[in-house]
C-alpha cells in the first residue's frame, strides 16, 4: 500500500516494501540493496582437496604444527587428487590411479591400461563369447550363484589360455594351445625353429659375403640367405627359391629347365 492508500504491485523479488515502495524483505536467494531486491551471492572457501596439512620453511624442511616464517600447504591429497610440485591437489588423470611428480600416468585404476600415450584406457579382453564355471571347472552357459564369468573363445589373433583369457598369438601364428605354443601358422608361413616364419622353400640356409663367398654359420657383414630349395623349386640369381616351370625337374638360376619330369603314363 502506497501513500495515497492504494495498493501497488511489488518490485521484482521482493516480499515487502514500505509505503514508498522500497523493499524490505526479499525471496529466498536475494538481499535487501538500496531499496532493491538483488542477487545474493554466497562466497565461500576455496576446496584445496586437503587430506593433511603442513608447514614448510624456505628450505622444504617440513613441520607439523605452524611455525613462524613457514607457509600452510598441502602434504597429502584426498582419493582421486595428487600432490604437484607446489604443494596443490591436483585432480588425477582419468581413470588413472597413480602419477610421477609431473603429473603423467603410470598406473592406471582397475581394468584400464596405459597406451602410447600414457592415458588409461579401457582394457578389452578380447573375448568372443563367455560362459559361467562353478568352483569344480563345471560350465554353464547361463549364470548360476557362485560361479565366474570367464571366456570361452577369442577374437582373431587371440588364443584361450588355462586361466580362460584371451592373449595374443604368437607372431604369425593362427592357432595355439592353452599354453600358447603354435600349432598352426597363417597362410604363407611354415613352421622353422619353433617359429612361424615366411615360407620361402628354403631347404637350406647359409652366409654369402660381398665377394660370394659362402659360410655355413652366421658371419659379420654376410647376409643370409638360401642354399638349396625345396622339390618343385630352384635357386635363382638371388638366392631365392622360385617354382620350377611346368613339367621341370631342374632348372639354372636364369630358370631355364635343364631336366624335365619323367613322364609315367598309364600302360606305358
Amino acid at each position: 500500500m502506497n501513500c495515497d492508500y492504494k495498493c501497488i504491485k511489488l518490485p521484482a523479488y521482493c516480499k515487502s516494501a514500505d509505503k514508498w515502495g522500497n523493499c524490505t524483505s526479499c525471496e529466498k536467494g536475494y538481499k535487501v540493496d538500496c531499496g532493491k531486491c538483488v542477487k545474493e551471492v554466497i562466497v565461500s572457501e576455496p576446496v584445496d582437496y586437503c587430506d593433511e596439512y603442513g608447514w614448510i620453511d624456505s628450505a622444504k624442511k617440513w613441520y607439523t604444527y605452524e611455525v613462524k616464517g613457514c607457509k600452510k600447504v598441502c602434504k597429502s591429497c584426498i582419493k582421486g587428487y595428487y600432490l604437484n610440485s607446489n604443494y596443490e591437489c591436483v585432480k588425477l588423470p582419468k581413470h588413472c590411479k597413480e602419477v610421477d611428480s609431473k603429473g603423467k600416468c603410470i598406473k592406471c585404476s582397475h581394468g584400464y591400461e596405459l597406451d602410447k600415450s600414457c592415458f588409461c584406457v579401457k582394457i578389452d579382453d578380447h573375448c568372443a563369447e563367455y560362459v559361467w564355471m562353478d568352483s569344480n571347472k563345471k560350465v554353464y552357459t547361463q549364470w548360476f550363484q557362485g560361479c565366474k564369468k570367464v571366456c570361452s573363445c577369442c577374437d582373431k589373433g587371440y588364443y584361450l589360455d588355462c586361466d580362460y583369457k584371451c592373449v595374443k598369438l604368437p607372431e604369425n601364428c593362427e592357432k595355439a594351445d592353452k599354453n600358447g605354443k603354435c600349432i598352426e601358422c597363417c597362410k604363407g608361413y611354415v613352421f622353422k625353429g619353433g617359429k612361424c616364419v615366411v615360407d620361402d622353400h628354403c631347404e637350406e640356409y647359409g652366409w654369402v659375403d660381398a665377394g660370394n663367398r659362402w659360410y655355413n654359420y652366421e658371419t659379420k657383414d654376410c647376409k643370409k640367405v638360401c642354399k638349396c630349395c625345396e622339390k618343385g623349386y630352384y635357386l635363382d640369381c638371388d638366392y631365392k627359391c622360385v617354382k620350377l616351370p611346368d613339367y621341370c625337374e631342374k632348372a639354372d638360376k636364369n630358370g631355364k629347365c635343364i631336366e624335365c619330369c619323367s613322364y609315367l603314363g598309364e600302360g606305358m
